[in-house]
């Protein structure tokens, strides 16, 4: 069948550029990640330095942390939401 083989050739194709973008891309993404951490740079804005509260070089929590600690993960665990994600 022609139409299954194309697809398998395309996903197939797929596959392979994920793998080399997981082994490239990701891999310098989280390096320049723990450089921001680093300089205690913020989370969403980069270029803005975060506060300075003499801890030293422990990282302190950025925003997009504690909104998934505190908001976004007690909704996904609720009992009614995890139907609904699955």
């Amino acid at each position: 069948m022609p139409a299954v083989h194309t697809f398998s050739l395309f996903a197939g194709m797929a596959v392979f550029i994920d793998f080399l973008l997981q082994i490239t891309c990701f891999v310098s993404l989280l390096g320049l990640d723990i450089k921001r951490q680093e300089k205690n740079r913020l989370d969403i804005l980069c270029c803005v330095r975060g506060a300075d509260d003499g801890r030293g070089m422990q990282a302190s929590e950025g925003c997009l942390f504690r909104f998934f600690r505190n908001s976004f993960s007690p909704l996904l665990l609720k009992d009614w939401m995890r139907p609904l994600v699955v």
